[in-house]
């Protein structure tokens, strides 16, 4: 057999268009696009992207163009609990902004559900609370459930859920999750403050011991000031009664 190496050329050409728009400082949005023409075949490819600065640490997030409304959305129900939600950030934000209609550009963090304004400012992200552990134990072995229900019914920035088959804002634990600290009986909600206090809570946050994994929820009920709600401590393996 033969061992000659057959070698072949031929030529590839390829035209590269790159158009820009500045979106705030430093950065932009841009499309690139790729004309190539190989053997008689031509391809196009469109790109668009948003570009920013670089930002330090492990988990930067990315730079997005969304609809104005997505905003209102993640401080009123929290972090894309809607998958539709997914689609008001543009796939094409070059087109997007070209249109001339309102826009948003915004830094979104999924690692820790956070985003950010162009200044890397945060904005509000709904926080949820419920029975369990790490979400508050908003529970009738934590907290007296009535006057608690009370208080949150007055306040503007708190969206209270119902039971699934009724309509009843206190819901009865899953008997497969009772016990341990869980109670017999909750409330779930949505907290979503306004800028100004969600980058107190924020601030607050940060400063916390990082190895407390329910540090958030902890601080957001004290800033809410829901502690005063508090049953004494008791053993966890003790539910506590119906009536409180």
């Amino acid at each position: 057999m033969s061992n000659q190496t057959k070698v072949s050329r031929h030529e590839v050409r390829e035209l590269v268009t790159e158009q820009s728009i500045p979106v705030g400082p430093d950065v932009e949005v841009r499309r690139i696009t790729r004309v190539r023409l190989d053997r008689g075949t031509k391809t196009l490819t469109i790109e668009e992207l948003v570009e920013g600065p670089s930002v330090p640490g492990e988990h930067p997030g990315a730079f997005c163009v969304v609809e104005p409304n997505l905003l209102e959305k993640l401080r009123t129900t929290g972090w894309f609990t809607d998958d539709r939600d997914y689609g008001l950030i543009s796939k094409k934000p070059f087109t997007r902004v070209k249109q001339g209609k309102p826009y948003q550009v915004v830094r979104l963090r999924s690692y820790d559900h956070q985003a950010f304004n162009i200044s890397g400012e945060p904005l509000p992200v709904g926080l949820w609370f419920d029975y369990m552990g790490g979400q508050g134990s908003v529970n009738n072995s934590t907290f007296r459930l009535g006057p608690l229900l009370t208080a949150l019914e007055a306040r503007q920035d708190v969206t209270i859920s119902t039971e699934r088959y009724g309509d009843s804002k206190v819901q009865s634990v899953p008997g497969y999750n009772r016990g341990g600290g869980s109670g017999t009986r909750f409330i779930q909600f949505c907290w979503g403050p306004s800028v100004e206090l969600y980058r107190e809570y924020r601030a607050l946050v940060e400063a916390q011991d990082k190895s407390v994994w329910d540090a958030k929820h902890k601080v957001a009920l004290t800033l809410m000031g829901l502690d005063v709600f508090r049953l004494p401590a008791r053993d966890p393996s003790e539910d506590a009664s119906e009536d409180d």
